[in-house]
């Protein structure tokens, strides 16, 4: 037999926008919704309702009522991303789900109950009660971990469980009731005495079945499918199977979204970068906070601004490694604002966040222990928000003979290695490389050799006792930017070791690094 878990948001314009703006969460507060020259009510927090203001009423008639009342516009990019959080809290639980509807997802749990423990409120439910009602309740607590009170209704249909979510059990005036679980094969007789309305039919249907007098769903239950098909067709067959504990569509689980969203409208726009940070610091922080709950770093950020009064200004951040620093992002947007800031007030900021797997480490047991991956991610984005990330990561070695020639790879630490340090040290010298290079006067005798030279400081002077070369180096001869040089290892009298060059087609001396 299928069983069905409902995850469902109470007014879930109201509750997106707290979870953006906490501060609404206990004052008086509403969300408006409709035209812009006469917004009426959408949904009210429990302190505004207390003082009598209710979803439908004008601005006028909430001001008479409560003149002290926040109220703010619905913010779709808020609603957005709270749709997105719940989801995940649904998808931690089970990879089959399906969303019905702003803050409504359904989720298939047949089966054994297997949901994410990490959450101490998950990890206690699971000890101490059995599984099925711990998953709700677990799941309901990961729900309001993302920032939105939900309620949970377990049932063998989908439309069972949505009236066992939406209905009110042990707080009848709180957002978050207790989760309500309909025992396999009850669903008929938990529907049959509710009220039509909590299978959701459209209106023309509610007001048909008012006329004949069914109120309840097993008023509806016990007429004959054929009659009911006869006179209310599709729709009103759908809802009598509804109304016996059945589904009439298919569950079709939905794919995961391959990126992270996040995003805020401002009630005003913001010209300023230091208001516009606070603004995106909390935007990126419930990102992170996101990407941190499902093991995930950010790969790629992309950061949209909703220019005021129409427009939008799309900054594609480079990160050199995965994180999922906030700090760290909003360096990056600071630098990139600063560096282009926008073409008109910012009205609303969303970020897109592609993620990937966050790297582990094998602990040793004797050797040193190894660098963690997270710390050096984060060490390298901040390296590139002041350096560049053209400027950070591992030289590489390319197919050419210019001895200047590299490539810049990703810097991936080795493992510290558990084998002890030689006792002594080979005797190698290192080539300190001059970047750029110095030009040199030289004095050269009949065969070519170097015999003085000297550079623009006083550093580089001298005879040459030693002079070791030529060695030729040709490259890109096919090309427009051919290389001829000829590489000689040189000692000066007071003991200076270089290696220095000579460019045949400009007939220039050139000092290439230093021995030490």
């Amino acid at each position: 037999m299928q069983r069905y878990a409902c995850l469902y948001v109470p007014d879930f314009p109201l509750a997106a926008r707290v979870r953006a703006e906490p501060a609404l969460e206990r004052v008086p507060a509403a969300v408006l919704e409709g035209p812009a020259n006469a917004p009426r009510l959408a949904a009210v927090t429990l302190e505004a309702r207390a003082a009598g203001l209710r979803p439908g009423q004008s601005v006028p008639q909430a001001r008479a009522l409560l003149p002290e009342a926040l109220l703010r516009p619905r913010d779709p990019l808020a609603e957005r991303a709270a749709e997105q959080a719940l989801r995940e809290a649904a998808e931690s639980f089970s990879p089959r789900i399906s969303g019905e509807g702003p803050g409504l997802f359904f989720l298939d749990i047949t089966g054994e109950p297997a949901g994410d423990c990490s959450l101490p409120a998950c990890r206690d439910a699971i000890a101490s009660r059995p599984k099925e009602l711990a998953l709700a309740e677990g799941l309901a607590a990961r729900a309001r971990a993302a920032g939105l009170w939900a309620r949970v209704g377990v049932a063998d249909s989908r439309a069972a469980a949505r009236a066992a979510a939406e209905l009110r059990v042990g707080a009848a005036e709180s957002s978050q009731g207790a989760p309500v679980l309909i025992p396999p094969g009850g669903a008929a007789a938990f529907l049959a005495p509710q009220p039509v309305r909590c299978l959701h039919p459209s209106p023309e249907l509610a007001a048909r079945l008012a006329r004949w007098g069914i109120a309840t769903a097993g008023a509806l239950a016990e007429l004959r499918a054929g009659d009911v098909s006869l006179r209310l067709g599709p729709e009103g067959l759908a809802l009598h199977r509804a109304a016996r504990g059945l589904d009439s569509r298919e569950f079709v689980p939905e794919p995961h979204p391959t990126c992270f969203f996040e995003g805020k409208g401002f009630d005003w726009p913001l010209c300023e970068l230091e208001p516009f940070a606070r603004a995106a610091g909390e935007v990126l922080e419930r990102l992170a906070a996101r990407l941190a709950s499902r093991g995930l770093a950010c790969r790629a950020l992309e950061v949209t601004l909703a220019l005021d009064p129409e427009g939008r200004d799309t900054r594609a951040l480079s990160l050199a490694a995965p994180t999922r620093d906030a700090k760290v992002w909003l360096g990056l947007l600071a630098l990139e604002l600063r560096r282009r800031p926008p073409k008109a007030p910012v009205a609303g900021v969303w970020a897109s966040a592609t993620p990937e797997e966050s790297r582990l480490v094998q602990l040793t047991l004797f050797g040193p222990p190894a660098a963690s991956p997270d710390k050096v991610s984060t060490t390298l984005a901040r390296l590139s928000s002041h350096l560049g990330a053209e400027r950070v990561g591992t030289p590489e070695a390319v197919d050419s003979h210019r001895p200047e020639s590299y490539a810049l790879g990703r810097y991936e630490p080795e493992p510290p290695s558990d084998a002890p340090a030689p006792l002594e040290a080979p005797g190698h010298i290192a080539l300190r490389v001059l970047r750029p290079r110095v030009a040199l006067t030289v004095r050269a005798d009949a065969q070519g050799r170097p015999g003085w030279l000297a550079g623009p400081e006083a550093e580089i002077r001298g005879s040459v006792r030693v002079a070791s070369g030529p060695w030729r180096v040709e490259d890109g001869w096919w090309t427009e930017e051919a290389v001829c040089r000829e590489y000689w290892d040189v000692e000066l009298s007071d003991g200076a070791l270089y290696r220095i060059f000579l460019d045949p087609a400009r007939n220039a001396w050139f000092a290439d690094g230093i021995y030490d």
